[in-house]
């Protein structure tokens, strides 16, 4: 059976927060299995960015998305590529699809959820709670959030699932946040 590739890039968003983990980066990608994973290539930098790119599972010659993981403490680094930067570790994210916050509860990083779609299927305790007393924002339905509050949440990234020919993420893009597209599914 293979392993979803989906787990190593979690880890390094909610963990991932100076150079020195870079070491780290092959031990984590070992033992999550990314040998398995055929979309999903990672190539820490010196500097102690994270290249990370994603293939299109529809048309596997193309990308989906070329990101740069960047630690908060990193202050100056190189994009000459133009990759979507994402700051590490995340902090508030939106997160859309419940199978994703399961796996994020799962690798300890409840805290790094600040709202999420869909909110009627999440099951873990610590977040029911949280949407019960209003520190996770319900944002809606995943096919179509309530855009006001994404904004008003203002989430450092946005962990969505892409499905083919729908790729247009252009509101969201307007607000400048970064939009990470989760295909795991097709792995």
């Amino acid at each position: 059976m293979r392993k979803s590739i989906f787990p190593v890039l979690l880890v390094l968003l909610l963990t991932v927060s100076c150079g020195e983990q870079n070491k780290e980066l092959s031990q984590k990608t070992e033992a999550t299995g990314l040998e398995y994973g055929r979309l999903l290539s990672m190539r820490p930098r010196p500097d102690g960015a994270i290249e990370v790119d994603i293939r299109n599972p529809w048309d596997t010659v193309k990308m989906l998305q070329r990101l740069l993981l960047v630690a908060d403490s990193l202050e100056e680094f190189e994009n000459p590529e133009g990759r979507q930067v994402v700051r590490t570790p995340l902090k508030n994210a939106l997160v859309y699809s419940t199978v994703h916050t399961e796996l994020i509860s799962e690798l300890g990083g409840d805290s790094a959820i600040g709202g999420v779609c869909e909110s009627k299927y999440i099951s873990q305790p610590a977040l029911r709670r949280r949407l019960e007393d209003g520190t996770l924002v319900d944002c809606g339905n995943s096919s179509s959030p309530v855009m006001e509050k994404i904004i008003m949440l203002r989430p450092d990234a946005i962990l969505l699932s892409p499905y083919a020919n729908s790729t247009d993420h252009s509101s969201l893009a307007r607000l400048g946040t970064t939009v990470i597209e989760c295909a795991d599914y097709m792995e």
